[in-house]
């Protein structure tokens, strides 16, 4: 795994920013084609963007610590830095590729996937396994039998998503020809 060679400058920037001010300074370059372009393990800007773990405090999913409105060095709150950041997404990111938010990788993981697993995993174990470790009888199958339900209905949703997300571009992009 050598350092990441980033196929378009998008891909570099979602790489290497360390705070939401990254994607709203002037040489932010985003070109509707960079949108579409997939690097060697089949993913687009969004995917490493959701992957950045420089940002990943940012995101309200990050259930390991209690959500705090903390200013970062430039006296940016998180609420501003994450509404910078979801703007960045909603006007640059996904207009040239609606369906960018449903597009499996190369490990078939749809950006944020693996966020939101973590988000599951972690309240599970949070509430769950403390439950658990409180009563005497620590039922191992209960625990395996959650486990599987949670990752299948996490399967199955992923699955409606993505066709529910396939026929909403389809009508998109059949009825809008014309671009104001």
């Amino acid at each position: 795994e050598g350092p990441y060679v980033a196929p378009t400058t998008l891909h570099a920037l979602c790489y290497t920013a360390t705070n939401a001010t990254h994607f709203t300074s002037d040489e932010t370059f985003v070109t509707h084609a960079a949108c579409t372009i997939t690097d060697t393990k089949g993913r687009l800007p969004l995917h490493i963007l959701a992957q950045n773990k420089s940002l990943s405090h940012l995101l309200p999913l990050d259930h390991s610590k209690k959500h705090k409105d903390t200013k970062d060095t430039d006296g940016n709150t998180t609420k501003n830095q994450l509404s910078s950041i979801l703007h960045f997404v909603l006007t640059e990111l996904l207009p040239p590729n609606p369906s960018a938010m449903i597009q499996p990788d190369h490990s078939h993981q749809i950006p944020f996937q693996h966020g939101l697993e973590q988000w599951m995993e972690d309240i599970y174990n949070d509430t769950l396994v403390k439950k658990n470790a409180s009563s005497s009888s620590c039922n191992e199958d209960e625990y395996t039998k959650l486990q599987s339900a949670v990752t299948n209905s996490f399967t199955r949703s992923k699955a409606a998503v993505i066709s529910a997300g396939k026929l909403f571009t389809l009508n998109h992009t059949t009825h809008h020809h014309h671009h104001h």
